[in-house]
């Protein structure tokens, strides 16, 4: 019995979307991205995205779609203010996220 060319191109697709993306750390003071729970976690919606969003062509649109079009204030920043933003976001999520852990 032989394969057919369709089905080839399924088991292809499954392997490709099993293999994890790695996190890239410039994706933080670019798009406002950290990494969260091994997913993607917008720093200024503070909306966790997909495992699948883990790549620059699905970060940068989520950037573009939903704060750049809406001309959110932390877009137009560059340069140092920019980083003191974003390390000041990433400080206030790690604070926010310490208060639920149980300390023992």
């Amino acid at each position: 019995m032989a394969i057919r060319p369709g089905k080839r191109k399924r088991e292809e697709d499954k392997v490709t979307n099993q293999k994890h993306r790695a996190f890239n750390e410039c994706w933080a003071e670019l798009y406002y991205i950290t990494e969260r729970n091994g997913n993607p976690f917008c720093l200024i919606c503070e909306k966790e995205l997909s495992a699948n969003a883990m790549k620059k062509s699905n970060i940068l649109r989520h950037y573009e779609k939903v704060h750049v079009k809406n001309n959110h204030s932390a877009c137009l920043l560059t340069g140092q203010l920019r980083k003191d933003k974003v390390n000041k976001l990433i400080k206030g999520l790690q604070s926010r996220s310490s208060m639920f852990t149980k300390k023992v």
